[in-house]
């Protein structure tokens, strides 16, 4: 009995309005310090992210800096390359238009090797592909297959970046056997 006059009298207590409030209270503080330490949590963890990719990009940034002088020789030799390369291998003149002279200097001696009568030569609008200008020349010849075929091949083993963008190849007559109609779009590589 007089247990459960003890426990009647914690419940006459937890009934009366001022206890109530100070459970309310208490609850409350409680659901407060949760919600201020989820907060002060996921601060602490932005923070710390941050902090280590700031670490991580400073270390990287370090080390560019550490290595630079190694970054500046390398990127000294590939100028020198892609200079060498432009020097031996593009059409290359001072303006488009000697740029362009020089291209039909060299189709003309290739022509001229290999016994190929230019009948016409006109030169095409300059374009640019995938950051590279290219000069087109279009060529009408005369001469005999095997000629045209050494042509071509002189033309793809040539030091110069110098491509068939187009080829035609007609008969010039049913009497005619030996000599060929020769037509080609040709393309070189240029630096201008």
């Amino acid at each position: 009995m007089i247990e459960t006059l003890k426990i009647a009298d914690v419940f006459a207590r937890l009934r009366s309005r001022d206890m109530l409030i100070r459970i309310a209270v208490v609850l409350g503080l409680l659901v407060g310090a949760n919600a201020v330490w989820g907060w002060y949590d996921q601060t602490l963890g932005e923070l710390e992210d941050e902090i280590l990719m700031k670490t991580l990009r400073y270390e990287k940034e370090a080390r560019i800096i550490k290595n630079s002088r190694q970054f500046e020789q390398l990127s000294l030799e590939l100028r020198q390359l892609k200079d060498k390369t432009e020097a031996e291998r593009f059409v290359t003149g001072s303006t488009t238009s000697l740029a362009e002279a020089s291209f039909q200097a060299l189709v003309r001696d290739l022509s001229a090797k290999h016994r190929i009568n230019i009948r016409a030569m006109r030169m095409l609008p300059k374009f640019t592909r995938n950051g590279f200008d290219y000069l087109q020349m279009e060529i009408n010849t005369r001469a005999e297959i095997g000629d045209v075929r050494d042509f071509l091949l002189s033309l793809s083993q040539d030091p110069h970046f110098i491509f068939t963008d187009q080829v035609e190849i007609k008969i010039i007559g049913a009497r005619e056997k030996r000599y060929y109609y020769f037509n080609a779009n040709l393309v070189a590589m240029t630096s201008v």
